[in-house]
């Protein structure tokens, strides 16, 4: 969100590059994305695991909006 804030940083320029983020993937969770109608951003998980000294998915997401 920050790095697509155009212009000054304001409440309306980060809320702007926030809305403007699609699939983002962190590694861990399920892809992240928001838009003007959808602020909620997740709506799936990933079941992870510890494999040694880091995160390791397991199986796919679940999406809450199409898998139930």
């Amino acid at each position: 969100g920050l790095r697509r804030a155009k212009g000054p940083l304001t409440r309306e320029s980060l809320k702007a590059g926030i809305e403007s983020m699609g699939n983002f993937d962190s590694g861990i969770l399920a892809p992240v994305s928001f838009s003007r109608d959808k602020h909620l951003g997740l709506t799936a998980t990933q079941r992870v695991q510890i494999s040694g000294n880091r995160w390791v998915a397991v199986g796919t997401p679940v999406d809450g909006d199409k898998d139930w």
